[in-house]
This record gives C-alpha cells, sequence and structure tokens, in this order.
C-alpha cells in the first residue's frame, strides 16, 4: 500500500496494509520501536478516505469487503470504489468516512472476504489520526 495524505481535496487517505489474508498467516513480526505519531488531520466529516489495494485482476478485487475501526469500533463500509492504478496489481480505492462524533479518532482499515465456512480478515491498517470538526451545519432553516 502507499501512504496518502488528508489534504482539502475532501479526500482523506490512509496507508493500509491490505495485504492477502492468507500472507500474514504464519509470519513472525519483530518488535518494532514505538514511532511519533503524525499529528492528526482535520477533517469535517463528509471527506471520502483512501487506500490502494493490491488485487490480481477485477473479478478478484470484487470478491473483497472493507471494515473501517475507528477508536476500535468496527464499522463495515458500504460506499466503496476502486478503479486501477498506474501499477496493474493494484487499484485506488476510497470511501465515505464512517460517522463519528467530533473530537479526535484513530482510523484502521482492514480488508475482509466472506467464504462458506465465515469471513477472514487481514490484520488492520496502521492508524490514521483525524480531528472531526463539531456538528456540521446545512444551509436550510436560517
Amino acid at each position: 500500500m502507499t501512504p496518502a495524505t488528508i489534504g482539502p481535496t475532501s479526500r482523506v487517505a490512509c496507508c493500509c496494509v491490505l495485504a492477502a489474508v492468507t500472507m500474514a498467516c504464519g509470519k513472525k513480526t519483530q518488535e518494532v520501536p514505538a514511532a511519533t505519531p503524525p499529528p492528526a488531520e482535520h477533517v469535517a466529516g463528509s471527506e471520502r478516505f483512501g487506500w490502494t489495494q493490491s488485487a490480481s485482476d477485477r473479478r478478484e478485487l470484487s470478491t473483497f469487503r472493507y471494515a473501517v475501526y475507528v477508536d476500535g469500533a468496527r464499522v463495515e463500509l458500504t460506499d466503496v470504489s476502486c478503479e486501477p492504478s498506474p501499477v496493474s496489481t493494484q487499484f485506488e480505492c476510497s470511501a465515505r468516512l464512517p460517522p463519528m462524533s467530533a473530537g479526535t479518532h484513530a482510523l484502521e482499515v482492514a480488508m475482509f472476504i466472506v467464504k462458506d465456512n465465515g469471513a477472514r480478515e487481514s490484520p488492520r491498517s496502521a492508524p490514521l489520526m483525524i480531528t472531526k470538526a463539531g456538528a456540521e451545519t446545512t444551509g436550510g432553516g436560517r
């Protein structure tokens, strides 16, 4: 996955480690010293966030579903859009931010596949820290 940043272009991006579920099985991880997290990005809440998803083709991609964890609480993403990238085995995906209260939140994304014997989920991505602004207002009702 390639990292990206949140910006005023209404696209929130996160560095997602959404490798094939089976690739993560049986591998041992090494202890890595904790790095200083980047500051939280500020959002209004109506933005989309994006990630790069590896898949051999659109057929394989169509079997993937996605969940976002907001402060550890799982929410399945329903408005996911993926388009081919310049790299033939990667797709640029995005989804609408899930509902969340004002304040700072940690977002983590995971890919999952539902099969006859249940769902298999990838490890979660590195957390993306965002700060959602206060309640959104609409133009009507003044």
